[in-house]
């Protein structure tokens, strides 16, 4: 809103304005803070040019989203007398589950090839999320948003049972749900536990008992930890090994663990679950 028409007053926000702001993301390209390309490039400029990779249907939603949330908000506060963002959001031209593809068998034994795996994630190094919040991923369908920030006490046993709970914390504001029914208890795949997932959480806790983070090497940036793996496995992994494409990235392995489930005939109630 700044970057297109400036710090104006929220009241001055009319029908109008959002209906060219509108307009003007779908003219953004992708990753224009990252791309030299694009990088030094004002707002405007994009609007005069002719992008051909811009920005996705559902990213334009998602900010289209929180405009409307925000401006609800503003009413309710008597800070605007209206939301002009209601009704703006663009038709999607595939159904959200068809936006990420799921990994096939192939791919899935190609990524985590024993030479591939461990040469790419330099685990002997101590580079321990990299290795870890993958497999983490691929044995329970969590998304790197929950894994990335996991506590120690997370991992805990339930009924005789290891498990990871994913939950929002009262006093540890780094860990953030993307919905309420998120919160969940995912009980630990055998597979991670002969691969010593356990063993690694008690040797973190007894080498530095005041360390309360499972993945304490991952910096806190805008709001999560998951830049450094997202980067690892989105840019380099998976194009190292020509299995990227614009629909397959990190939450793949969650999309791949839905599919298998459905395959094994596992009743829906339960996936979700």
């Amino acid at each position: 809103l700044i970057e297109d028409f400036g710090d104006i007053p929220i009241g001055k926000v009319d029908k109008e304005k959002s209906v060219k702001l509108k307009s003007h993301m779908m003219k953004i390209p992708k990753n224009r803070n990252k791309l030299p390309k694009y990088r030094d490039k004002d707002f405007h400029t994009f609007i005069e040019m002719d992008v051909e990779d811009r920005i996705s249907t559902t990213t334009i939603n998602e900010h289209l989203s929180y405009l409307s949330s925000f401006m609800v908000w503003c009413k309710n506060h008597g800070y605007a007398y209206d939301n002009p963002f209601a009704g703006l959001k663009l038709k999607r031209e595939s159904r959200p589950r068809d936006e990420r593809d799921r990994f096939s068998d192939l791919e899935v034994h190609k990524l985590f090839s024993r030479y591939d795996y461990l040469s790419a994630t330099k685990v002997e190094t101590g580079r321990f999320a990299l290795y870890w919040i993958p497999l983490i991923s691929l044995f329970s369908g969590m998304r790197l948003g929950e894994i990335c920030p996991l506590y120690l006490d997370n991992i805990r046993k339930i009924k005789n049972r290891w498990c990871i709970e994913v939950k929002e914390e009262e006093g540890r504001t780094d860990k953030v749900l993307k919905t309420l029914s998120s919160r969940r208890v995912v009980p630990i795949h055998d597979t991670l536990m002969k691969l010593g997932l356990i063993e690694f959480k008690e040797l973190l806790e007894k080498k530095n008992p005041s360390e309360e983070r499972m993945f304490p090497e991952l910096p806190y940036v805008a709001g999560h930890y998951n830049k450094n793996v997202s980067r690892f496995w989105n840019e380099r992994y998976l194009k190292k090994l020509e299995i990227k494409t614009d629909k397959k990235n990190f939450h793949s392995l969650r999309h791949t663990v839905i599919d298998h489930l459905k395959q094994k005939g596992v009743e829906l109630s339960f996936i979700n679950e």
